[in-house]
């Protein structure tokens, strides 16, 4: 099998990983997931082409962090953002994995998202209506006028639901997957959500 096939089920178990016994979040799987979210990006074409470019280098740089001799802080999102705040580590290095997640967050909202927008749309329907709505309600409050209207010009290169229907890889029924991703996602959004906010990190530059 190709390394650069999305398959559902692999993001579905990723995300399932992500919170563990203790409600913290597993850095590692979470990372995981990006593996598969990526590939979902490149599978809607240049229209987002830029946003999985910009997650990829978010990735690497918490990779870094992860393998880096202080990876042991890095194990959690929790560990992590007690240890960059407690070393000012937040406030005075604009690379910080706590920014650099942050980044991460907001585009993993726009792709949970699409998804779940894409599982109850007909076949039919053109993914340019069903990404438009979901990157409104999400990225673009954070791009400037200039990239949102290339985002939208770009929009219009999508393809039908089927088409990308037809491109995801998995043995099972395609919504049930989904259902598990959008299940787990939002476990993973909304305790990470209150874990920047809960850190007073939800607007870090």
């Amino acid at each position: 099998m190709s390394t650069t096939e999305f398959k559902l089920e692999i993001l579905a178990d990723a995300l399932e990983k992500c919170q563990l016994e203790d409600n913290t979040l597993s850095m590692d799987a979470y990372l995981e997931s990006y593996k598969e979210i990526t590939k979902f990006l490149y599978l809607l074409g240049k229209a987002f082409g830029f946003v999985a470019s910009e997650v990829n280098s978010k990735v690497s740089i918490l990779h870094k962090y992860r393998n880096s001799s202080d990876g042991e802080n890095y194990v959690t999102v929790n560990r992590m953002m007690q240890y960059e705040i407690e070393n000012e580590i937040t406030t005075n290095n604009s690379l910080s994995g706590s920014r650099t997640l942050l980044r991460l967050h907001r585009a993993f909202e726009f792709v949970m998202e699409f998804i779940k927008q894409m599982r109850h749309a007909a076949e039919d329907v053109k993914l340019s209506v069903l990404t438009q709505k979901a990157y409104d309600d999400t990225l673009a409050k954070f791009h400037p006028w200039l990239v949102k209207q290339g985002v939208y010009i770009a929009m219009y290169t999508l393809p039908k639901k089927a088409q990308l229907v037809a491109k995801l890889k998995t043995e099972e029924d395609d919504n049930k997957q989904i259902d598990r991703v959008i299940e787990h996602s939002k476990v993973v959004y909304d305790t990470l959500q209150q874990l920047f906010v809960e850190n007073e990190l939800d607007d870090l530059p």
